[in-house]
């Protein structure tokens, strides 16, 4: 494998989509035959999508947002373009050469900032059109520093736009720096502080500021009109009517033309009319990690586009009609929520209020003996819930009447039928799933036909004891498993083997048996010391992984992890037994006392789709259609103009560096052949055939008598490891709370 490859492949699916954001097509238009309705992503409207938006504008009703590789348009009427970064910007000049586009919104008109370089240029906007205005370059040297390879940036958090001049803010709490636009100089700063700002009318900015509060020694924040000529503020506001309210400024956006403020105060979105008090108008997602704040564009007609990732959310933010929604409360104790924003921002006839909280299963089983309706929908996960208990005593509402739920139930492969379904009854829409699986490395756990050479623990075990002679003097710098505190790590794996024996077979649980003390006899010969010998060093690759969640089935196609390529495998607790693949299932489920069943299923209905494509063909027995990549021609675009500037760093360079350039080159022309057979699709038919091979050998993780007995065990091990107890000691200690456990659940 080419150096180039093995990059490539270790930066896998989603960092390869990353690579889109310097391509060198220019503007792609398409019509829509209406504007879309508050509810709609309009991130399906545009072919190849955003990938990560981090900032959104508008101007004169048209809505612009951008990722870091173009600018997507929509005029009021549902007309949509998109431009690229590099038609506004210019292209990259080199391979080393980074940049970090956002749009910064004005009273006058929209830019496009480069924040790793402080290019400012100006947006032409006519209909669908996109085009530069003059550039401007910032004196932007007192947020770099400059290292051999490469930049280091710190740019201000906040900007504003006015014709003359762009304000910015370098952090909360700081005074507003200015630059010319004429110049691009630095001017001499405003001197009131400020914790954001935007453009407001009449060359004026907002700002959110810190003002003194009644109760002595407090501060809360405060809307107030900063007049820059005169560098003098006018507070209109607090944030909050309560000074004693906590929130996070998760948003905030200007609408000139109807002389509306929009700020986000933790998930939801405030509006102010004429900067009257502020009322609650919309929702907002949770947890957007990659940005600071959610990008956000107040739009005219009471409406908002908000972001949440690849999406983009229209919104109304007209508080009487959000006062009229139905109110579902929806606590999520779930470690893996993936959709909830769009879940949330599709179901507009709704108002979902979202609580996150983790939960054990204890917590959870008291929640549901009070019998309250404080929520009415419950985000859980399968591991963490005695589900069977819940669907017996009637604390989850029946959903069978909803034709869209049982479709998607009666497409459920048997083990979550079984698992959500009691008695021809649905109780529960699984949301997410993920399996655990072993990674092997391909040249030592693998044959020439990429079939495992690992299939039963034992053989996982003579594999690790014959490390040391056989593998180690060839595989310097690896070791067979952890490299650190190998023989914790083994014994646990041996439990979990044992453990997923049962419960993926649906045997009862039992520790006393003959093929448990051959397992930990086995585990006890091995020469953990010699193990560790083989490799001395700061660092040791791993040749076996295990305890690896798959969420996405491109593993099928192989993860790189220090120069080498890893795929999953399972192994059995013996010989002529199957192996077991745990799942890991995300539920969705209606509280049973709550008085919105009807508005609860309706959500429930919208869940359907949002669930991933991996997540759906894991869970869905007859979905066997590849999932194309939507980026990929943009791929090969950016890929090719990488190249180009390979060629054209050659032709520059001296002669002595000639030799190491066209080297480079050679794999870089090498890689796009790669790129075209491995990254057309997001699942390939492979993949595909691949999961369901492995699906017949799954089973859902589920909270019960077993899996407290299986948690007691794993808490005793280390007893057992450091020596404290015999294997007969925790064989017979683990085995009476198992059934002590047993019988407390009867």
């Amino acid at each position: 494998m080419t150096a180039f490859k093995q990059q490539t492949h270790r930066l896998g699916i989603f960092i390869l989509c990353a690579l889109l954001l310097v391509t060198s097509w220019g503007f792609t238009p398409a019509a829509q035959a209406e504007a879309p309705l508050p509810g709609a992503n309009l991130s399906g409207l545009y072919n190849p999508p955003p990938f990560r938006i981090n900032s959104a504008a508008q101007h004169e009703g048209t809505l612009l947002f951008a990722d870091f590789g173009q600018v997507y348009l929509m005029t009021s009427d549902g007309q949509v373009s998109q431009t690229q970064m590099d038609a506004l910007i210019g292209k990259l000049k080199d391979l080393n050469q980074s940049r970090s586009p956002r749009l910064v919104q004005g009273e006058a008109g929209v830019a496009v900032l480069d924040t790793y370089s402080g290019l400012l240029v100006p947006l032409v906007i006519k209909g669908t059109d996109l085009a530069p205005g003059t550039p401007v370059q910032l004196d932007w040297e007192d947020y770099i520093t400059r290292h051999a390879h490469y930049n280091e940036v710190h740019p201000p958090v906040a900007y504003a736009l006015s014709k003359e001049v762009l304000y910015a803010l370098e952090g909360q709490g700081a005074p507003i720096t200015r630059f010319d636009l004429q110049t691009g100089k630095r001017m001499a700063p405003l001197t009131t502080p400020a914790l954001e700002l935007l453009s407001y009318k009449d060359g004026q900015l907002l700002i959110i500021g810190a003002v003194a509060a009644e109760k002595e020694g407090a501060f809360t924040r405060a809307i107030q009109v900063l007049d820059p000529k005169a560098d003098s503020i006018t507070t209109i506001r607090p944030v909050a009517e309560d000074e004693a309210a906590v929130f996070t400024l998760s948003a905030i956006a200007y609408n000139k033309q109807d002389d509306i403020l929009l700020i986000g105060r933790g998930d939801t979105l405030y509006a102010y009319p004429a900067l009257g008090p502020g009322q609650p108008s919309a929702d907002l997602p949770v947890d957007v990690y990659h940005t600071e704040k959610i990008p956000l564009a107040a739009l005219p007609g009471s409406r908002a586009a908000v972001a949440a990732e690849e999406s983009l959310f229209l919104k109304s933010t007209d508080p009487t009609a959000y006062a009229g929604k139905t109110e579902l409360n929806l606590l999520v104790s779930a470690t893996n929520p993936t959709g909830l924003n769009q879940a949330v921002s599709r179901a507009e006839g709704l108002r979902v209020k979202v609580t996150q909280q983790g939960m054990d299963p204890m917590d959870i089983a008291q929640m549901m003996i009070a019998g309250g309706d404080e929520y009415d929908l419950f985000w859980l996960e399968l591991s963490e819930v005695d589900f069977d208990s819940l669907m017996k005593k009637g604390y989850a509402a029946n959903l069978s009447n909803s034709p869209l739920l049982k479709a998607n139930h009666d497409k459920l492969y048997p083990y979550l039928q079984q698992a959500v379904g009691l008695d021809g009854g649905i109780y529960a829409l699984p949301v997410t799933l993920f399996a655990t699986v072993m990674l092997g490395e391909e040249k030592i756990v693998f044959d020439q036909q990429m079939q495992p050479t690992l299939h039963t623990l034992f053989d996982m075990l003579d594999f690790m004891e014959s490390w040391p002679d056989t593998y180690a003097e060839e595989h310097q710098g690896m070791s067979p498993f952890y490299p650190y505190e190998i023989k914790h790590f083994t014994y646990e794996l041996a439990l979990t083997t044992y453990i997923n024996h049962y419960q993926g077979q649906g045997l009862p649980l039992h520790f006393d048996t003959d093929l448990m003390r051959a397992i930990f006899s086995r585990v006890e010969q091995l020469d953990y010391e010699a193990m560790e010998r083989a490799y001395e060093g700061d660092y040791s690759a791993q040749a076996v992984f295990d305890k690896e969640w798959m969420y996405n089935l491109f593993l099928f196609s192989g993860d790189s992890r220090d120069s080498n390529t890893f795929f999953p495998f399972l192994i059995s607790a013996k010989e002529g037994e199957p192996a077991v693949a745990p799942l890991q299932a995300g539920i969705v489920f209606i509280n049973a006392r709550s008085q919105k069943k009807e508005a609860a299923i309706s959500f429930l209905e919208t869940m359907l789709g949002v669930i991933t494509p991996d997540s759906r063909i894991m869970m869905h027995k007859t979905d066997a259609k590849p999932v194309e990549n939507p980026h990929f021609e943009q791929l090969i675009r950016e890929h090719q103009a990488r190249v180009q500037l390979q060629k054209d760093l050659i032709k520059k360079a001296p002669q002595a560096q000639q030799e190491e350039l066209k080297r480079r080159l050679e794999g870089m022309e090498e890689g796009e052949a790669w790129i075209r057979e491995n990254r057309r699709y997001l699942i390939k038919q492979e993949h595909i055939d691949a999961w369901q091979k492995m699906a017949g050998h799954a089973f859902v993780q589920r909270y019960n008598s077993d899996a407290q007995g299986a948690k007691a065990a794993k808490e005793l091990l280390s007893q057992y490891i450091s020596g404290q107890l015999t294997l007969d000691m925790y064989i017979k200690e683990v085995q009476g709370r198992l059934q002590l456990i047993q019988l407390e659940n009867e």
